[in-house]
C-alpha cells in the first residue's frame, strides 16, 4: 500500500471510529437522561460505559470548569472533540501499524 493510501485509510477509519464513537455517546447519554419509568430511581445511575465513552473530555471540562455542572451550552462541542480526539487516536495508530506493515515487507 502507497503512502497517500495508507494516509486515506487511516483519514477514513479515524473519521469513522469518530462518528461511531459520538453516537455511541449519544445514546449512552439520551439512556442517562430519559425520564424513570415508575418505580425507577431519579436520576439513573450512570451507565458503566460512560467514564469509558467520555474520556478524557470530562475530566478536562471538570478541571477547566472548577466543577460547572450547567454544561448544556457546550456539552455537545465537548461530546464532538471527545469523538475527534478518539479518532485521530485511532486515525493516527492505524497509520503508524499499516508503516509498520509496509516496512516489514520491503
Amino acid at each position: 500500500m502507497t503512502g497517500r493510501g495508507r494516509a486515506l485509510t487511516s483519514i477514513g477509519a479515524g473519521c469513522g471510529i469518530a462518528v461511531l464513537h459520538l453516537a455511541t455517546t449519544a445514546a449512552t447519554w439520551t439512556m442517562w437522561d430519559a425520564a424513570p419509568a415508575p418505580g425507577q430511581p431519579y436520576p439513573h445511575p450512570m451507565p458503566a460505559l460512560w467514564p469509558i465513552l467520555s474520556f478524557p473530555a470530562f475530566p478536562l471540562y471538570e478541571l477547566l470548569t472548577g466543577g460547572d455542572r450547567a454544561m448544556f451550552d457546550s456539552f455537545w462541542w465537548v461530546m464532538a472533540g471527545n469523538s475527534a480526539a478518539w479518532g485521530i487516536a485511532a486515525g493516527t495508530t492505524l497509520l503508524a501499524l499499516l508503516g509498520r506493515r509496509g516496512h516489514a515487507k520491503a
